[in-house]
């Protein structure tokens, strides 16, 4: 559906969004195939320093020019893609759903 759009023009969120209701079609995923072969993308840090965003979204940077904007920002983003916070309550009911596991567990006969 792009194409009648200009599928080969730069598109920022809105126009795709536009084009997308219009279309019925999802814009994340028209913008996902736009950038296999696209000369230039712009994205967030942490599609390309979240180890687990990057291989989803496989971007091949190999023999690619890599232009952090605002690198100083970079230290904290990868701070927080490899950190985990929780709440004491989040981790009262981890807890609680361990002990019913192995509560569990322990009511299951043992075969060999």
């Amino acid at each position: 559906a792009l194409r009648r759009y200009g599928i080969f023009q730069a598109w920022d969120v809105e126009e795709l969004a536009e084009v997308g209701k219009r279309e019925n079609a999802c814009p994340y995923y028209a913008s996902v195939e736009m950038a296999k072969s696209a000369d230039i993308v712009f994205a967030p840090y942490n599609y390309i320093l979240d180890p687990f965003i990057a291989a989803q979204r496989e971007l091949a940077l190999s023999d690619n020019v890599v232009i952090f904007d605002e690198g100083h920002n970079i230290e904290d983003v990868c701070r927080s893609s490899v950190g985990y916070e929780a709440t004491q309550f989040q981790l009262g009911n981890a807890i609680s759903n361990l002990e019913d596991v192995i509560e569990k567990d322990r009511k299951v006969p043992f075969v060999q």
